[in-house]
């Protein structure tokens, strides 16, 4: 996916983060380290709503792939998504920096796939206060990345 870019924001990279494939620690694929993409056909997916830039990224990858993904369950929620997988219910399509249940995460291997970027925003009319800038300042200099 592509970085925030909106007139009416001001915004600004903070971190980058891979998407990754989870499954169970008992699936077949958990002695997976890379994976593409089309071999992921015909798995049962359990995926985030559309409120999230995963339902973006999902739909990039089937595109370029040409297929479309079994989906058995949305949900607004990460953690049931990663507990879900985690039970051995489907598979998902996760930002790295999101997983944080007892999963296996396996690379895409594909060369054109999306990324998960995270920013700072705030409008660009908004006056920043010295502790507005001081959080900025704490969470760019956290990351290292700027």
């Amino acid at each position: 996916m592509s970085p925030l870019n909106q007139e009416s924001l001001h915004a600004q990279e903070f971190a980058q983060s891979n998407f990754k494939i989870i499954v169970s620690q008992n699936s077949p694929l958990a002695s997976l380290t890379k994976i593409s993409f089309k071999e992921l056909k015909g798995q049962s997916f359990i995926t985030l709503s559309e409120n999230f830039v995963h339902d973006k990224a999902l739909k990039q990858l089937s595109h370029l792939n040409h297929f479309r993904p079994k989906i058995i369950f949305k949900s607004n929620d990460p953690q049931v998504v990663q507990r879900m997988v985690q039970n051995d219910v489907g598979i998902s399509l996760l930002a790295e920096t999101a997983i944080t249940e007892d999963v296996h995460a396996i690379e895409l291997a594909d060369d054109s796939q999306p990324h998960f970027h995270m920013s700072i925003a705030y409008r660009s009319d908004h006056l920043i206060t010295d502790f507005e800038r001081q959080v900025i300042d704490w969470i760019l200099n956290l990351t290292n990345y700027h």
